[in-house]
């Protein structure tokens, strides 16, 4: 992790332009990492979740601003 910063779900979902739902179920199915904070909550550490997509695409997506 470069920033020592994780961002919540909501957080990615918005740099991604995604729904929340969409992030948690991604992050459940694998196919992006997520660090699980107790029973609830889940943490992202943007820079992975970008690089995992990358590969799933053969391409580097990039964040909204």
């Amino acid at each position: 992790m470069a920033h020592d910063r994780l961002n919540t779900t909501a957080e990615v979902a918005e740099r991604l332009r995604l729904s929340p739902g969409t992030v948690r179920r991604w992050a459940n199915a694998g196919r992006i990492p997520a660090t699980r904070c107790g029973a609830r909550y889940m943490r992202f550490d943007l820079e992975a979740v970008l690089a995992a997509l990358a590969g799933k695409r053969g391409e580097v997506p990039h964040a909204a601003p």
